[in-house]
């Protein structure tokens, strides 16, 4: 009897017109939408769907033609598509495979949108691939990954952008945004950021959190981003609540493979300032986060900016960045920064010498590695190899198990910290 009533009460609450939808490279557009049947482009599946629908796409790749969206030319663009708490709109590889959108046949002028969310609520994007969403011609737009704007209650699950002009950008209107083991790499900008940001390369980061309202709230967890032209994380004129976890940031800001001349400032994280007023609490927590070979520094609250929100860094790592591992040394702004059991080694390489901290008087500081051993050695640590933290994801979309900055048996830093 017991199971009888919870298949009803089941039953109870599944919307009664969800629909499951299918998208294949073999399908077609003016098929059923069914596995049998699929649809053939994300654009035309996008607008099918409504609040309880489920939509998988097979594996394979798919080249959008390119289509003029409200402003940007776009990949694929989903509009104003309303699922609930309880009826949430779900789009989904189907099984194992990988879908990529393959953005490399647009190749209009203007700026470009591989893959755009715009107000939408409660939508679930797993394990999706957007790549090859680049400049053409001119320097005066962006050409972005996957980004969104006044959307909220949005997840994206083991999902990725890849060789685009930037990674992940969601910033204004957007409010609770989670990314879980999201990947950004390989992404660089050769001609917007000349204009807009310093110099070649200077806007592409892999993830991008910029005028994020008061308020608001953007949460990060076993995500990585690598080789990306600029910043690992960028989270400038942002106000809200941004939290990372076990998130790592690696060879951010280096001149990569055939973008030879593309350099941007290249921070791990680049925590950001806040222009708006104080909220309560701390508006920026990082936790178990690894900085590694970054251009600048691993941890960074942006240089000579004023910061007014409360941070929190804990149990973090920096090593190997050119520039400070972690840099908190604004004299202005009412924030306050407690950085605890956090490690920095062998920082600052680019300047000629191990500056592993440049902190302001007023950071509370609790048992890192600065402040509890005199010396620390390579032998302190299991691997130093930087490759270890791009290898491949385990099969439910998890971190890779790595020993890299792992402490070795008898390191002086094992139970030194709280």
């Amino acid at each position: 009897m017991k199971n009888s009533l919870v298949i009803i009460f089941l039953f109870l609450n599944l919307p009664i017109n969800a629909t499951t939808y299918y998208v294949s490279p073999a399908g077609n557009d003016e098929a059923a939408g069914t596995l049998a049947a699929p649809w053939a482009t994300w654009q035309y599946a996008f607008n099918k769907l409504n609040a309880g629908d489920i939509l998988y796409v097979r594996g394979g790749t798919y080249y959008p033609a390119g289509t003029v969206s409200g402003g940007p030319t776009v990949g694929a663009r989903i509009s104003y598509k309303k699922g609930t708490s309880s009826s949430p709109i779900l789009i989904s590889a189907y099984g194992s495979e990988v879908p990529v959108l393959d953005c490399s046949k647009i190749t209009q002028a203007g700026w470009k949108v591989g893959l755009y969310v715009d107000g939408c609520s409660y939508v679930t994007f797993k394990g999706l691939t957007v790549s090859s969403m680049n400049e053409h011609g001119e320097a005066k737009h962006p050409a972005d990954g996957w980004i969104g704007g006044g959307s909220k209650y949005i997840k994206m699950e083991h999902c990725t952008v890849t060789r685009c002009g930037s990674g992940f950008m969601w910033g204004s209107g957007n409010d609770y945004i989670y990314f879980t083991n999201c990947d950004s790499y390989n992404n660089a900008d050769l001609l917007f950021g000349a204009v807009s940001s310093g110099g070649p390369g200077g806007y592409c980061d892999g993830f991008g959190n910029h005028q994020v309202s008061p308020g608001a709230h953007i949460i990060y967890f076993g995500c990585r981003a690598w080789n990306n032209s600029d910043d690992g994380w960028d989270g400038m004129d942002s106000n809200g609540y941004i939290t990372y976890t076990n998130c790592w940031s690696i060879n951010n800001g280096r001149t990569l493979g055939d973008w030879t001349t593309v350099s941007g400032d290249g921070d791990g994280f680049k925590i950001g300032i806040t222009p708006g007023a104080k909220e309560p609490g701390q508006q920026r927590v990082l936790k178990n986060c690894l900085a590694i070979g970054n251009k600048l520094g691993g941890f960074d609250e942006s240089q000579d900016h004023s910061a007014n929100a409360d941070q929190g860094v804990y149990n973090c790592t920096a090593y190997n960045n050119g520039r400070s591992g972690f840099g908190f040394y604004q004299l202005t702004g009412t924030g306050i920064v407690t950085i605890k059991n956090c490690i920095s080694y062998k920082n600052d390489v680019d300047g000629g010498y191990v500056q592993n901290v440049n902190l302001r008087q007023s950071c509370v500081q609790e048992k890192n590695s600065w402040q509890v051993a005199t010396t620390i050695t390579d032998s302190d640590f299991q691997s130093l190899r930087m490759t270890e933290a791009t290898r491949p994801r385990k099969a439910d979309g998890g971190l890779p198990d790595i020993s890299l900055m792992h402490l070795s048996r008898g390191s002086r830093l094992i139970d030194a910290g709280v």
